[in-house]
């Protein structure tokens, strides 16, 4: 039998129980606190995960614009951008690389060769032919006049009846006594917009070639008049493009330098060779509105929102998707978790986009094309759909746009056979990119509307008649 225990020793007993009980509760408060700071923890850590991902791929990025693709030697670079592999291209010819043979010939000149070998043999002759190509230059070509001045004399009349006054062929007296001619003013408006040139970089070369002293101020008001003559004919052009079946559009960042910096908008048709530019103070959707007007043509565009709510038809642009998930790819910060997803996500889409070309290329069939793009979107659906655990920020994103657009805004080219891309549009910008980088925008909003204006019919009469370019141009306003 056990024995019973004394009064002292069960009370001894009950207070190690009770402070075992209390110690219980206080360790249930504990654990259970200490599971929501774990809690807490582990979300804050998911969410940093994705952050230092994002960022990662955007240093990739950013690396890749900074440093063409790769980092600079002996430098601490966290990783480099890895192109994706060239194609091969077909191996040039050796003639491709030579002039072409001129097929206008101004002067033609016979070298005979003259007398026998000093030995007193003759010669048995072969004759061949060569082609030297030059323009004149002032001090090297004679009778070279670089500079054309005609002298006027007019007649002026005042009517001693009704005090009229006329002067004969109606010739403007007013202004200065010595004006620039229609020549020079026309290659003056073509270099600064065609051919993108700096005012410093047209009053050199017309000094050289022409020996004519032109200043800033007479190229400023040679453009602001221009722009006033031809805005009849930029409305034209405009409305053109707009009755067009299709049209590419995009804008640009402008600089000012005396107000506040706007944006340069371009529309082209997509399939001509005219397009306009259209400068305004700023990216918003109104602008976008007034440069389509009450065009019902189907706008090719990247993915700016603001196309979406104006445009009746619109097809999205599937070389910025491709870039997009391209680059995703071959970014050198992209998780290792998340590479092997995203390298098969980037082969299906493209697998896509290559098949879109290659139908783009066929002759148009209405129903063969409407089936192709219910089978090319039912097969993009899928990619959209399907998915994993965890994939980077940026694809998601771009599932979320694919979705968006639907079959609508990525197979209209299709449906509609019209580009696929909006290739067009950047072309058409790039020159005036590179003008911005050059000469640093525009001074004034009225010079930036007169470049708008100037550079639209230029562009668009050069690529539609390069042979009597300036003529078609001198027949304008």
């Amino acid at each position: 039998m056990s024995q019973a225990l004394t009064k002292k020793e069960v009370e001894k007993r009950l207070v190690r129980l009770r402070n075992i009980e209390r110690l219980y509760e206080q360790a249930k408060k504990t654990i259970a606190s200490q599971k929501k700071d774990i809690a807490n923890l582990t979300e804050i850590t998911d969410l940093q995960d994705n952050t230092i991902d994002r960022l990662e791929i955007r240093i990739a990025e950013l690396e890749k614009m900074i440093f063409g693709g790769k980092p600079p030697k002996g430098g601490n670079v966290s990783s480099a951008y890895t192109p994706p592999q060239k194609k091969k291209k077909n191996k040039r010819s050796k003639d491709s690389y030579k002039r072409a043979i001129p097929t206008h010939i101004t002067h033609e000149e016979y070298l005979a060769l003259q007398g026998d070998c000093h030995c007193g043999g003759s010669f048995e002759k072969q004759v061949h032919t060569r082609y030297t190509q030059d323009i004149p230059l002032p001090e090297l070509t004679k009778d070279y006049e670089p500079v054309m001045t005609t002298k006027h004399t007019i007649e002026k009349g005042i009517c001693t009846a009704c005090k009229t006054k006329k002067t004969a062929n109606d010739f403007d007296l007013g202004g200065s006594h010595v004006r620039l001619g229609l020549n020079i003013r026309l290659l003056i408006c073509s270099l600064i917009t065609k051919d993108g040139l700096s005012y410093d970089q047209v009053i050199s070369l017309v000094s050289n070639l022409y020996q004519m002293d032109i200043s800033s101020g007479e190229i400023t008001r040679i453009l602001t008049r221009q722009h006033e003559k031809w805005l009849s004919d930029y409305q034209r052009l405009k409305d053109t493009i707009r009755q067009s079946k299709a049209i590419h559009l995009d804008e640009t960042s402008w600089k000012l330098q005396e107000e506040k910096s706007g944006y340069l908008w371009v529309m082209a048709c997509a399939f001509s060779h005219l397009v306009a530019f259209v400068f305004a103070d700023s990216r918003g959707k109104g602008h976008a509105q007034k440069l389509i007007g009450d065009s019902d043509a189907a706008g090719i565009t990247d993915g700016y929102s603001c196309y979406s709510s104006i445009l009746t038809k619109q097809q999205l642009c599937w070389a910025h998707l491709y870039r997009t998930i391209r680059d995703l790819r071959y970014n050198g910060n992209l998780q290792e978790k998340h590479k092997s997803y995203v390298a098969q996500w980037y082969s299906a889409f493209s697998a896509i986009y290559k098949e879109l070309q290659h139908e783009l290329e066929k002759e148009y069939t209405q129903e063969i094309r409407e089936k192709k793009a219910q089978e090319l979107w039912e097969r993009l659906e899928v990619l959209i759909k399907e998915g994993v655990e965890t994939e980077p920020h940026k694809l998601t994103k771009l599932k979320e746009q694919l979705q968006k657009a639907g079959k609508q805004r990525l197979f209209l080219c299709l449906i509609e056979d019209i580009p696929c891309d909006n290739n067009r549009a950047e072309r058409e910008l790039r020159p005036l990119v590179i003008k911005r980088k050059r000469s640093f925008g525009s001074k004034t909003k009225q010079g930036a509307l007169a470049l708008s204006t100037i550079t639209s019919l230029c562009v668009s009469t050069w690529r539609e008649s390069r042979e009597d370019y300036f003529l078609r141009l001198s027949e304008l306003g």
